[in-house]
């Protein structure tokens, strides 16, 4: 049984209730708990059902994806610890994880990273689709992952095994994704005006 590194947990928590919650109630939180997480810097993290799902970085080794029963929420107990990349991590780069069903993504500057959950306490690196641009946010909605990558919004269709393929793409010079809502993706274009683009419907993205 693994603890967490009680700043980063406390983050996590943080996180995790706010969404849960809702901002109006976070000055009610208390931290009930304490880990320490000893896969390297924590970069993202995502929950599906018992499990959380954590991204880790370390120097020299790499990257790790670290699966934690949450059915204690207040007690996280590591089941699993899979090296997923060996290469020096980029410090500064932003990470995001999600799951659609029984698919989970791993997203970086360098690409995506598909795994079958089949089995969710030993995730299977099933594939991985190269990008080498600047990640901005990524998220899930109606059988879709949409990713903000460099200049431009893409909705990739998931097939049954987890499989990506382009539904639809919004691209821009200059454009600098922010983050998605529900229903909208906020971005910037150039000058420092700030656009809203539609995402209801995943295969038809709309400015």
């Amino acid at each position: 049984m693994k603890t967490f590194d009680l700043l980063k947990l406390s983050l996590l928590i943080l996180m995790a209730a706010s969404l849960a919650l809702g901002n109006a109630q976070l000055a009610e939180l208390q931290l009930s708990s304490s880990f320490l997480y000893d896969a390297g810097n924590a970069k993202a993290y995502c929950t599906s059902g018992q499990y959380a799902y954590v991204v880790g970085t370390t120097m020299g080794i790499g990257t790790r994806l670290t699966v934690f029963d949450i059915t204690n929420p207040n007690l996280w107990e590591a089941l699993s610890s899979i090296h997923i990349d060996s290469q020096d991590p980029y410090w500064s780069q932003r990470y995001r994880i999600q799951i659609w069903e029984n698919s989970l993504y791993i997203l970086n500057r360098k690409g995506i990273r598909i795994f079958d959950l089949s089995n969710p306490v030993q995730p299977v690196n099933t594939g991985y689709l190269p990008i080498n641009q600047t990640l901005r946010d990524a998220t899930v909605k109606d059988g879709h992952l949409l990713v903000m990558y460099g200049s431009s919004i893409t909705s990739y269709s998931i097939a049954d095994d987890g499989g990506l393929s382009i539904a639809d793409s919004l691209q821009q010079d200059g454009l600098g994704g922010i983050s998605f809502g529900d229903t909208k993706a906020i971005y910037e274009i150039p000058g420092r005006v700030f656009m809203l683009a539609d995402i209801q419907n995943p295969a038809d993205l709309q400015v």
